[in-house]
């Protein structure tokens, strides 16, 4: 036991130095790195498979018209503001982006 406790002491600075600074490096370089956030989605819609005297359908509308109302509902302007101002990171993004369009366009301007 003596001898774990004696080899531990002798390598302590080469557990202890690894062990600190590369947790304080991704923390520092996450704080570099601006967020990017891609996101993307694939919704399947299917045709009614169980004949209709069996099940009734309850959509009656067509398949490709009821595709392009969701897609619409998803990215409608309203929804998309609401999403935006829920998450902070995101406001904080477009608040900068405002900012340096109204610096350009002052540039612009005073041209």
């Amino acid at each position: 036991m003596d001898d774990y406790l004696a080899m531990l002491r002798r390598r302590l600075k080469v557990i202890l130095i690894p062990a600190l600074i590369a947790p304080l490096a991704g923390f520092g370089m996450s704080y570099v790195f601006s967020p990017k956030y891609t996101s993307q989605a694939t919704v399947l819609v299917e045709g009614q498979k169980v004949p209709e005297n069996y099940v009734m359908p309850v959509i009656t509308a067509d398949f490709t018209q009821r595709v392009q109302t969701l897609s619409q509902e998803v990215v409608s302007t309203s929804r998309l503001r609401k999403m935006i101002q829920d998450n902070p990171a995101s406001s904080m993004q477009m608040n900068r982006t405002s900012s340096s369009q109204q610096s350009s366009r002052i540039c612009r301007s005073s041209r």
